[in-house]
Order: structure tokens, then C-alpha cells, then sequence
């Protein structure tokens, strides 16, 4: 069985100055798909953005530029959050 994982580079959506609607849109995500684990990736240093993002229901939430082996961890911490979910 394939699985996903989405990273998301939130300074596109920040750009637009709309945080509201883009807590809004991840906790679309997850109410679609529970299961679907997410990143949302950013450059922007503010504590309050990622803990609303996670509070909306990111997987986790990392400051780019990304390494190789940050991508690694987060795959399988984004793997892992797939089985708990799955049960």
C-alpha cells in the first residue's frame, strides 16, 4: 500500500498576509483525510505560527532550508504517525 506524505511551504500561504484561512485550509486537510500526514515547512521564526499549525493539525512543522537528513527524520515520524492512525 502507497503512502503520502505532504510538505507544505507555508511562506506562499503567508505571503498572502491570510492566516485565518490557512489555519482554516489545514484543518480542512485533516478532517478530509486523518490520516494523511503533513509538514508544513517555513522560514518564518514565530513560535505562535507553528504551534497554530500543529494545533490545526499539521504532523509536524520545520524551518527550511531543509537537509537530507531532516527530510528522512520527518518521513518517518510522518510514517509513524500513519500506523497510530491506522491503529
Amino acid at each position: 500500500m502507497r503512502r503520502s506524505t505532504i510538505f507544505w511551504d507555508a511562506d506562499i500561504v503567508f505571503a498572502g498576509g491570510d492566516g485565518k484561512q490557512y489555519l482554516a485550509l489545514l484543518r480542512g486537510i485533516r478532517q478530509a483525510k486523518p490520516a494523511l500526514p503533513f509538514v508544513v515547512v517555513t522560514r518564518l521564526p514565530e513560535t505562535s505560527d507553528w504551534l497554530d499549525a500543529l494545533e490545526a493539525g499539521a504532523t509536524d512543522y520545520c524551518s527550511a532550508p531543509l537537509e537530507l537528513r531532516q527530510i528522512n527524520w520527518l518521513m518517518e515520524t510522518a510514517l509513524r504517525h500513519v500506523r497510530s492512525a491506522i491503529g
